[in-house]
């Protein structure tokens, strides 16, 4: 059962999430994007949250808000750092329209 608190670093009061694992609860601090390490990670975090981004596009949902401030870095506890796109609050649902049959052929009516 997922657990939350609030932690002030004394800018920004974040929203400390515990992730429970297999016999393992472990807290979950994200960190901003602007505290990547050096441009390859950099270029890395925003690819994982482009990725997002895409399987959030594909499931109908349209992010509505993506900014520096909705990617944050999650590091994993095997200390791997990704890039997540978080804040849904602005999201957008939609129906993609569905591809016509290539074997029909198109008439004027």
């Amino acid at each position: 059962m997922p657990m939350k608190q609030r932690v002030d670093d004394g800018r920004t009061v974040w929203e400390r999430t515990w992730t429970v694992y297999p016999s393992k609860m472990i807290p979950v601090l994200p960190k901003r994007l602007r505290h990547f390490e050096d441009g390859f990670e950099l270029v890395l975090l925003v690819y994982h949250a482009l990725c997002a981004h895409q399987e959030y596009y594909k499931a109908g949902v349209l992010h509505g808000n993506v900014s520096e401030e909705n990617v944050i870095i999650f590091e994993t506890p095997f200390s791997e750092r990704k890039g997540v796109l978080v804040d849904l609050d602005q999201a957008n649902t939609f129906r993609r329209p569905e591809r016509p049959d290539p074997d029909l052929k198109a008439r004027n009516v």
